[in-house]
């Protein structure tokens, strides 16, 4: 791994920076190397042929002013990472994984699978689509996807990358204060630039088996021009059998995580005939706001297949602590 940064102190430490950038190469990565079929049914061997890169910029600064009545804290970080697969074995040039495929030139564990364009409307448009082979197993209102190859038949040669389920940036911020007998504190970070394959969504929404749906399906195909998004509700597959870019959605989010606000009533209990040295009163709330444009129930889940991942709970604390 090499690193290249530095750290800086300004004004007797109030204002502080620290940069660095990373590149780190992990080799020998263990995979697992199979033997042709003619051979028997032997279990794969583990080699160490692998190679995975890592590299990025992470960004530290920070304020702090303690020398007025109000005083405060700031500090801010970000980061960034690319995530590339060098190299694998010359006889395992690919992995594929439910919803992924890991090959060199592309990131671990990458979304792999079909792109969307639209909804069949009508058998015509089917007929004029699919010119390659026999397609008596698609409907209108199924599922249209791209034709990557142009010859006329939707198969595995149609399947593309789709998303990166590793974040290439990450960030935080956080900020304290007192002011007199107050004292606030407030701590927030996200992540952008990251994919996550909704799974609950093809569930609750696509699922062709006697699953409760959302009221997304009101809007399903049900006729000629009626939907070019949602396909037809049927107990037969319309294609949401596929791994697609229907489900991959961008997982960027940004989260308040902490925020708290105290009074210490030092002014009461403070004196020398008093039980107590202070008595700090504060309230504090949990996950109070999350941004993202996910539909699913956490963004921040970190499953490569998001099954409806029980999201973080919101709290709200109230409390009381005595020194004596």
């Amino acid at each position: 791994q090499n690193n290249i940064g530095f750290d800086l102190s300004m004004l007797k430490n109030k204002i502080s920076l620290s940069a660095d950038y990373f590149k780190k190469t992990t080799s020998d990565i263990l995979l697992p190397l199979g033997l042709p079929a003619f051979v028997g049914d032997v279990q794969a061997t583990m080699v160490n042929a692998g190679t995975v890169s890592n590299n990025g910029f992470e960004l530290a600064v920070g304020y702090r002013n303690n020398d007025q009545a109000f005083k405060y804290n700031i500090n801010a970080n970000v980061g960034t990472v690319t995530n590339r697969v060098d190299k694998l074995h010359p006889n395992l040039p690919s992995i594929y994984g439910q919803v992924s495929k890991t090959e060199a030139g592309h990131p671990l564990n990458a979304y792999y699978g079909f792109q969307m364009t639209g909804i069949y409307q009508n058998q015509k448009e089917i007929d004029a689509y699919l010119t390659g082979a026999p397609h008596t197993d698609i409907h209108p209102g199924d599922i249209k996807f791209k034709d990557l190859d142009g010859n006329g038949i939707i198969n595995d040669n149609d399947r593309t990358y789709l998303g990166n389920p590793n974040p290439r940036l990450t960030y935080g911020f956080n900020l304290s204060a007192v002011y007199k007998g107050f004292d606030f504190a407030v701590f927030l970070q996200g992540v952008s630039g990251v994919e996550r394959f909704n799974d609950l969504k093809r569930i609750i929404d696509y699922d062709t088996r006697p699953f409760n749906h959302t009221v997304a399906t009101l809007n399903a195909w049900h006729g000629d021009g009626t939907s070019n998004t949602i396909p037809r509700s049927t107990f037969t597959d319309n294609g949401s059998s596929r791994v697609s870019d229907i489900f991959i959605e961008d997982a960027s989010y940004m989260r308040i995580k902490n925020v708290e606000i105290g009074y210490t009533l030092t002014s009461l209990f403070g004196s020398s005939n008093s039980a107590f040295k202070n008595v700090r009163l504060y309230v504090s709330a949990q996950n109070l706001l999350t941004v993202t444009k996910y539909t699913g129930l956490d963004p921040e889940s970190t499953d490569m297949i998001d099954k409806g991942t029980y999201p973080q709970s919101k709290a709200f604390l109230f409390g009381i602590n005595i020194k004596l």
